[in-house]
């Protein structure tokens, strides 16, 4: 494993019993080049009530070996999600975008990001109508990423108008002692 980037060169002998010269050899170089490869992942719930406060956590890690600089972060809330606010590990707070449209792009703006170091940024929103919502994130940086296809992440949050809370029909039959009723 290369310690060092830059120019790595690796040479091959072939010998023959017969003389202490070598009979073959053959070279090969590569470009040894330092990356930061980050990657991102999101969780939030899989459901939620209208009015509750939800929470995302979205979590950024440079994988590779060198500083990654310039890092910024963007989570985009659809419009049925409002009272939107994140906030990052790192103290600093993600803004609204005003990219104008119906959805809120929040960005934040983690600076440099160490290797093996893991940024975390929470995100909450209050959802204002039923239905499903996707809120995505992504994160890119100023230094090459390998691998783009770990930089983005989505959750999908199925907004319902209520708890959800279905009586047990046969109880409320026992309890009023109507068992013929529907109810």
């Amino acid at each position: 494993i290369p310690t060092t980037t830059g120019n790595a060169t690796n040479t091959a002998f072939a010998w023959s019993n017969e003389t202490l010269v070598p009979a073959d050899s053959d070279s090969a170089t590569a470009t040894v080049v330092d990356s930061a490869d980050l990657i991102l992942s999101m969780a939030g719930p899989s459901s939620a009530v209208i009015s509750e406060t939800i929470t995302y956590t979205i979590a950024i890690t440079n994988a590779g070996d060198v500083n990654q600089t310039g890092v910024n972060a963007n989570a985009t809330l659809p419009a049925a999600l409002t009272n939107v606010s994140g906030v990052t590990g790192k103290a600093v707070l993600c803004i609204d975008a005003g990219l104008g449209g119906p959805d809120t792009t929040l960005i934040c703006a983690l600076g440099t990001i160490a290797p093996g170091a893991t940024v975390f940024i929470t995100v909450t929103a209050v959802p204002s109508a039923a239905g499903p919502v996707a809120t995505t994130s992504s994160v890119s940086g100023l230094v090459a990423d390998p691998d783009l296809s770990n930089n983005n992440d989505a959750v999908i949050t199925v907004v319902s108008s209520s708890f959800g809370f279905v009586p047990n029909l046969g109880y409320l039959a026992a309890a009023t002692g109507r068992e013929d009723e529907i109810f």
